[in-house]
């Protein structure tokens, strides 16, 4: 693990387990990361669909495109914000829809969906 000496600024910084704190601290500085517009990072919040696919792609390095549109059946669920990454993620092959043609946005990610993103990450 790399040693930081960054702090971390979010608002809710304290809640974030000290074992964590130097990994955060360099997902942001990577620009893998962020908080959310309220300027908290919410560390026991479960991640869905979407932003798993946005940290995967962001630390990926891939070029996203701001007027990228998808065909997933339930693109109109997809917050605005993700679809760049999600076209990209996908494009890339990172990552795929669920049944049906749907991408299920707002679906929590399981363990097994995050052991397939990070070995197709390396």
């Amino acid at each position: 693990m790399k040693e930081t000496t960054s702090s971390i600024s979010f608002t809710d910084a304290k809640q974030i387990p000290s074992w964590a704190s130097s990994y955060i601290s360099q997902a942001v500085e990577a620009g893998i990361v962020s908080g959310y517009t309220d300027g908290t990072f919410r560390p026991g919040k479960q991640l869905n669909r979407s932003e798993v696919t946005t940290w995967m792609v962001r630390a990926a390095g891939l070029t996203v495109n701001n007027k990228a549109s998808l065909s997933f059946t339930d693109k109109d669920s997809v917050p605005a914000w993700a679809v760049p990454y999600v076209t990209a993620g996908v494009k890339a092959g990172l990552i795929s829809g669920v049944e049906h043609n749907r991408f299920a946005p707002k679906q929590l990610t399981t363990r097994a969906e995050a052991a397939v993103f990070i070995a197709k990450l390396l």
